[in-house]
């Protein structure tokens, strides 16, 4: 019973969050697409050193990245792992 009460509870927060305007059908690559497309020279990411990527060099970057593991046979639901540094590199 509880546990039906706070999925009750969770479906009328997110009716009134779509009411609101505030939640969307839109993922967060969507989004990412979007932005990338509307600004595509708009820095992105800088580090702590100065170096910057724009939303395109990103974009481009992770586009090659996926290519790559569906070349290596990495598919939809595999499960991978990065471990990145906290710098542009």
């Amino acid at each position: 019973v509880q546990t039906h009460l706070r999925f009750a509870s969770n479906e009328l927060r997110r009716a009134a969050y779509r009411q609101q305007g505030l939640w969307g059908d839109a993922s967060l690559a969507d989004y990412w697409q979007q932005t990338a497309r509307a600004m595509p020279d708009k820095i992105a990411v800088v580090d702590n050193h100065g170096a910057s990527y724009t939303y395109s060099a990103i974009d481009h970057a992770a586009s090659c990245l996926a290519n790559w593991m569906l070349a290596k046979g990495i598919e939809s639901g595999d499960r991978i792992a990065f471990q990145l540094p906290g710098w542009c590199e």
